[in-house]
């Protein structure tokens, strides 16, 4: 099973979990949670589920808002069994700089670190780049050891 942290209304997992329903995240809409499967309204960093109890948790432009981005990671890697996913925009993406509700900017070297603290093993990490050479995005998938 897979768990969607923070799923928005690109609903990608088996259980789907957001915070932000009245929220301008979404692109300024409210979201339809009638229309999101297994749709559970809870906080990224508590997450209100047993420890490994997804193979495979998510999660796609979020961490980048929280507070605690370390409590999140945490959280996401105690309730999977197997595979954390994270996407988010990349420390050196000019757009964030803009943006007051990117609390956080990542590089590649802080989910090294952060997965090795956390026992996990990064097995992928990719930065995508913009037209002109710039990183926009980071993707990174860590596998609990």
């Amino acid at each position: 099973m897979i768990l969607d942290v923070g799923c928005g209304e690109a609903i990608k997992g088996d259980v789907n979990l957001d915070l932000n329903i009245d929220s301008s995240m979404h692109r300024g809409s409210k979201l339809n949670v009638k229309k999101i499967p297994n749709f559970v309204l809870a906080d990224a960093q508590h997450l209100p589920f047993k420890s490994a109890c997804f193979e495979k948790v998510r999660s796609s432009h979020v961490i980048e808002h929280v507070p605690k981005p370390m409590l999140m990671l945490q959280e996401m890697t105690r309730v999977s069994s197997r595979y954390i996913l994270i996407r988010c925009p990349h420390r050196f993406n000019l757009k964030i700089h803009r943006n007051e509700s990117h609390r956080n900017k990542f590089g590649c070297g802080w989910f090294k670190q952060a997965f090795g603290i956390l026992h996990c093993r990064l097995v992928h990490n990719d930065v995508r780049s913009s037209l002109f050479g710039f990183p926009e995005e980071i993707m990174v998938k860590a596998e609990k050891l």
